[in-house]
């Protein structure tokens, strides 16, 4: 439990993954957007159409789990890691284990806050009560167990 304590506070404590998780929000979000303006007139297929931004903020997402490795080489910080803790199993467990947990927080962020978006600028297309396999449950499918159905589905009950 230290090690995932150690590898937190490492990770959060330099600038870059606080850059980088960011900007993988903002371009999720802005490109939803672009793609959510320009499907406005053509017609607007609903929760994919907003997930479209997923490739550059995972690209960033990888950006920012390279640079909480290597920032610890580049400043000489994995000398005291591994004498602190000489097997290194456990501490690129630990180190694996915080940097997935923070891009999946990430990722959660990007593919709500796009659907959100979505939902703002075009309200009707994308709802979560319209009986479409769209809305909320396509955007969080880990959470889709708990989410209340608002109308009849068209795949029964």
């Amino acid at each position: 439990m230290s090690l995932i304590a150690a590898e937190r506070i490492k990770l959060t404590s330099i600038r870059s993954p606080w850059w980088c998780a960011a900007f993988g929000v903002l371009a999720t979000v802005g490109v939803g957007s672009i793609s959510m303006a320009g499907n406005e007139d053509t017609g607007f297929s609903g929760v994919p159409s907003t997930q479209l931004g997923y490739g550059l903020g995972m690209a960033v997402v990888m950006v920012m789990a390279t640079l909480a490795v290597t920032t610890e080489y580049s400043v000489g910080m994995i000398r005291t890691t591994f004498l602190a803790a000489p097997a290194r199993g456990p501490v690129l467990l630990a180190k694996t284990l915080v940097v997935a947990l923070a891009a999946g927080l990430v990722g959660l962020l990007a593919a709500f806050g796009s659907w959100a978006l979505g939902l703002v600028l075009m309200p009707a297309a994308i709802s979560p009560c319209t009986g479409r396999p769209n809305g909320v449950r396509s955007a969080g499918s880990a959470w889709s167990t708990w989410w209340p159905r608002c109308s009849p589905s068209p795949w029964g009950s």
